[in-house]
């Protein structure tokens, strides 16, 4: 099985060390942070029309649930999915620039050993990768448990059973 390999982490790590930064680690770190307005920017503009469509309630009073989930398909994922292709591909811009700044700073360290300059001290990126899984864990721990204290679960499950009742009685008839 593959390795998770963390990007950022390993380029702060590296970055950490460098006591002058080349032209190609500033030159990438520009290309994130226009990844980073570019992926803000389409979340806003993919999230407008499904936030419109589901904030009008007259999509969801509807006798027939069908038709209403008809509608969301028609005209919310065709938005979700955008945005969805939109983040894969920023993602992947993201790693390849954050990959190559870390060669970038790879090669600057090299350079700065050979003329003899020491890096700075104490100045190793901590690694939160573990917090921060465990921060994760307990937060879903703590929200799986609300929506079973508050019968959540069961509304959904009868939720299901009456559409799927009316569905069924309106077949036969």
């Amino acid at each position: 099985m593959a390795e998770y390999r963390d990007e950022e982490l390993e380029r702060d790590r590296v970055c950490a060390r460098v006591k002058n930064p080349s032209q190609a680690m500033i030159k990438e770190r520009a290309v994130q942070r226009k990844i980073l307005w570019v992926s803000r920017i389409a979340a806003l503009v993919c999230a407008v029309p499904v936030m419109s469509f589901i904030l009008d309630t007259d999509n969801f009073i509807r006798i027939d649930p069908e038709g209403a989930f008809l509608a969301m398909i028609r005209k919310a994922s065709p938005w979700a999915m955008s945005g969805f292709c939109v983040f894969a591909a920023l993602s992947v811009m993201m790693g390849r620039s954050l990959r190559r700044e870390t060669d970038a700073a790879s090669a600057q360290l090299k350079e700065e050993e050979k003329a003899g300059i020491t890096p700075p001290a104490g100045k190793e990126a901590p690694g939160y990768g573990a917090l921060l899984w465990g921060v994760l864990l307990l937060a879903a721990a703590v929200l799986v448990f609300a929506a079973i204290s508050h019968d959540g679960t069961r509304e959904l499950l009868h939720r299901a059973i009456e559409i799927c009742v009316e569905h069924v009685r309106n077949r036969s008839l």
